[in-house]
């Protein structure tokens, strides 16, 4: 124990009272305030009164841990004595004894301070996980109880296998695992383990799949080959599709399923035999389409329906299929890899004028929630890259009047390269494009008539008619009408056929009286008759003025 000397004044009573020194001697006295002092972890500074009449001796104990306070603003005095408890950094509660003494007297000061709390995962405070699934198995040395936190936004993904609820100074193993990220962007969380006071985090971040197999990315499969006339071309691609996509064959199914949805409506099918169809693999470097990822086409999502991709790209992924002299007539279908309801089709001009409704296209439909959107998304997109044809919807907050300006220019296009043969601009029966149409019984049973509205995305309601009340380019749940059909009809055979083709309308009445569905049912034979819309409205064609060899030149 090391000794200090405590010199206290005592007051000479003999001397005060006269007194002749032949008094018995005072007895000495010795006393402390406070004996005992619990001290928390983190340490502290206290403070020890002391009365006594007689000189005091402190002697420390014999530990690193307790000292006279050094602190400038306490001084201590022959009364007050201040020590300062240093934080605790070992897991185990620690005591010690200063004593105060005189001559015949003795007295203890008792200080006990409470142990740290140890929570010592063996683990990084931060770990970086790729995408597939992952078990952490680690250790934890601790002397407390354990709680595990995992926060609500990431237990979907962070599973606890094992946890440790044990007390005392030991080792407890925990395991977790961390599920594969199919998400589309990468995820962060944390595992938190504590005992309320003290704690340890682990973060982790784990990233989203990424593609490193560019192998089969530009590959071609010829699905079908025509087996009749010079063949119509057709291609189909996907995009936000990884590599393992494709290795897993995902792909290819998606791509097939796709063609034999463009197969199931007539005129194509019945017509199936005079179109090559080819499927070209595309490897994106990631799954799903947002603002951060990348993918082969580099898919936009716009608002509502509407979405767009990379002009040059599809033209180039084109080109591996499709010969460039045959490109200004081709159609190319792009899957979208998303469960979002999208159906955008684009188009350039044509290099060349004709009747025919030529010029690049691009039908882009998502795979959307199932697949009977999917295929009527794709249906509807197709009609507009195929022949041309335009929406035969409003909405229902676009019924303004067409302006002149606007008729003038679409029907420059319709007379110059055959656009646009489902709609027009006049509502006199003799003079719409379908007229021929309204003097037949059959037709007039499928509902055909001079019906006010379509184009309504561009934001007009009125100014522009329509042949039926419903039809796959309005709602999506009927076929195309006859007009369409024939629209569709004629690309097909001026395609397959050449020039020397021509067409004949009675020839196409017969073929169509042996092959049209039943169209619509009651709701599409009388106008106002309550036709519910099966799906979403799609966003409007975007027609690029220039030709698909400028567009590579920009």
């Amino acid at each position: 124990m090391k000794k200090l000397l405590l010199c206290l004044t005592v007051a000479l009573l003999s001397a005060a009272c006269g007194s002749d020194g032949n008094d018995p001697p005072v007895e000495e006295k010795l006393s402390i305030k406070q004996t005992s002092y619990d001290v928390a972890q983190q340490g502290a500074t206290i403070q020890v009164d002391i009365s006594s009449n007689a000189a005091v001796d402190v002697d420390m104990p014999d530990v690193d841990w307790v000292r006279v306070s050094t602190n400038r603003g306490l001084v201590s005095t022959e009364s007050v004595k201040y020590y300062d408890i240093l934080e605790n950094e070992n897991p185990d509660p620690r005591d010690a004894t200063i004593v105060f003494t005189t001559s015949t007297k003795r007295r203890e000061v008792a200080i006990s301070q409470k142990r740290k709390d140890i929570i010592v995962a063996d683990l990084p405070p931060s770990l970086e996980l790729p995408c597939e699934e992952t078990t952490l198995d680690f250790d934890v040395e601790h002397n407390v109880e354990l709680n595990i936190y995992i926060p609500p936004a990431a237990r979907s993904w962070i599973m606890q296998n094992e946890i440790g609820t044990r007390s005392g100074v030991e080792t407890t193993s925990l395991s977790f695992t961390i599920n594969a990220n199919d998400t589309p962007r990468d995820r962060a969380g944390f595992i938190t383990i504590s005992n309320g006071r003290t704690n340890q985090s682990i973060s982790i971040s784990q990233s989203r799949y990424t593609s490193s197999d560019y192998t089969e990315n530009g590959d071609v499969t010829v699905l079908q080959s025509a087996q009749e006339g010079n063949g119509i071309n057709i291609a189909i691609i996907g995009d936000g599709f990884t590599d393992r996509d494709i290795a897993s064959g995902w792909y290819m199914e998606i791509m097939e399923r796709g063609i034999e949805h463009f197969f199931a409506i007539e005129p194509h099918k019945s017509f199936r035999h005079l179109y090559n169809v080819y499927a070209i693999t595309a490897v994106s470097e990631n799954q799903f389409i947002n603002n951060d990822s990348n993918t082969a086409l580099e898919i936009n999502f716009g608002s509502g329906t509407s979405m767009g991709s990379d002009e040059k790209r599809c033209l180039n992924y084109t080109k591996m299929a499709i010969s460039e002299d045959n490109i200004d007539e081709t159609l190319l279908i792009v899957v979208v890899n998303s469960a979002e309801y999208k159906g955008t089709c684009s188009w350039n001009y044509p290099t060349l004028p004709g009747s025919h409704s030529g010029g690049f296209a691009r039908a882009h439909q998502s795979l959307a929630r199932n697949d009977n959107e999917f295929k009527v998304i794709l249906q509807h997109e197709c009609g507009h890259g195929f022949a041309k044809l335009q929406d035969e919807y409003i909405y229902d907050d676009n019924k303004g009047m067409i302006p002149n300006s606007t008729i003038n220019s679409w029907q420059i296009t319709q007379s110059s390269y055959g656009w646009y043969k489902n709609v027009d601009f006049t509502s006199v029966p003799a003079q719409v494009r379908w007229a021929k149409y309204l003097s037949d019984p059959y037709y007039l049973a499928q509902g055909m008539g001079v019906y006010e509205g379509g184009m309504g995305t561009y934001g007009f309601g009125k100014g522009v008619w329509r042949p039926t009340e419903n039809s796959m380019m309005r709602y999506n749940n009927a076929p195309f009408n006859a007009p369409s059909r024939e629209a569709i009809y004629y690309r097909i055979h001026k395609l397959a056929l050449g020039s020397s083709w021509e067409y004949n309308h009675a020839d196409f009445v017969t073929w169509d009286k042996a092959h049209s569905p039943i169209f619509g049912g009651v709701a599409a034979r009388q106008a106002g008759s309550g036709v519910r819309k099966a799906v979403t409205d799609h966003s409007p064609p975007i027609i690029f003025p220039y030709s698909w060899r400028e567009a590579l030149d920009k």
